[in-house]
């Protein structure tokens, strides 16, 4: 099986990606609450925090914020700028589904195991939706790096978006 404590290395060093780029997930998950919160402005902060977290799919969140969005923001420009960056989060939110929904496993070859994420065996609809044994659907080491960064700046630009829009926005979440 090679050498094991080079395996175990990259093992821990693969988990540890994993870690960061869910965490960077968490980030984006807090900058569409915040554009959220900014546009029920007026409204008591643990009752938008309630509304907001009594959901349990992110994409159904995405969708109430939109339909928020649309509602209280009547600028071209607004839309101009929002359709994108929903389009972006909801596009991110499919990949951070393949990641956490997904199998671990390590793979070895010659010895040397290469840990990655992959649909679940137990997935029938992976086999049905041809993401069962497609590089698209796996994430090695690089890749969960490469998802991590481009989760971290999505949460940048929402909460650029935010913080440009809605300015007097209370920063502060309910405690």
């Amino acid at each position: 099986m090679g050498d094991f404590q080079e395996n175990q290395r990259r093992e821990d060093e693969f988990l540890y990606h994993l870690g960061r780029t869910l965490t960077n997930w968490q980030w984006v998950e807090a900058g569409a609450y915040k554009i959220y919160a900014a546009l029920m402005q007026g409204a008591p902060p643990k009752l938008n925090s309630f509304n907001w977290h009594h959901i349990q799919s992110f994409d159904s969140r995405i969708q109430l914020l939109d339909g928020c969005a649309f509602l209280q923001m009547k600028e071209e420009s607004f839309k101009d700028e929002w359709t994108p960056l929903r389009k972006r989060v909801e596009a991110s939110s499919q990949v951070r589904n393949r990641i956490v929904h997904g199998a671990y496993g390590v793979d070895f070859k010659d010895g040397i195991g290469v840990p990655r994420i992959s649909p679940s065996f137990m997935d029938a609809s992976a086999v049905v939706r041809k993401r069962a044994g497609n590089p698209q659907h796996e994430f090695d080491r690089s890749r969960l790096m490469k998802e991590g960064a481009a989760f971290k700046a999505l949460s940048h630009k929402l909460r650029e978006f935010a913080e440009t829009n809605f300015p007097h926005a209370d920063e502060r979440f309910p405690g």
